[in-house]
């Protein structure tokens, strides 16, 4: 997926046999070499089931540079405070 600066684009993510709703916080964190350019919480995203969208404002992808590399991963937090991760891709 591309993103352009500037734009809000929308995240979707499906992860099978993952209730999301259940989860006590969920984080997606968006990088660039390393560093931290966009973290988006539980309450910013709608939620049906196994599948997640999240809706990235302007101000979100003017925080990406251009021309470099993006990778994200989510991290999951359930209601009995252990917390999964993906695999950062």
């Amino acid at each position: 997926m591309s993103i352009r600066r500037g734009t809000t684009p929308t995240l979707t993510i499906t992860i099978d046999d993952v209730d999301f709703s259940s989860m006590k916080d969920f984080t997606i964190t968006i990088s660039q070499n390393g560093e931290k350019k966009i973290v988006k919480h539980k309450n910013e995203a709608t939620i049906n089931g196994d599948t997640i969208s999240c809706t990235l404002s302007q101000q979100d992808t003017l925080n990406l540079m251009t021309g470099t590399r993006a990778s994200i991963q989510m991290k999951m937090e359930t209601e009995s405070g252990d917390v999964v991760g993906t695999e950062i891709v």
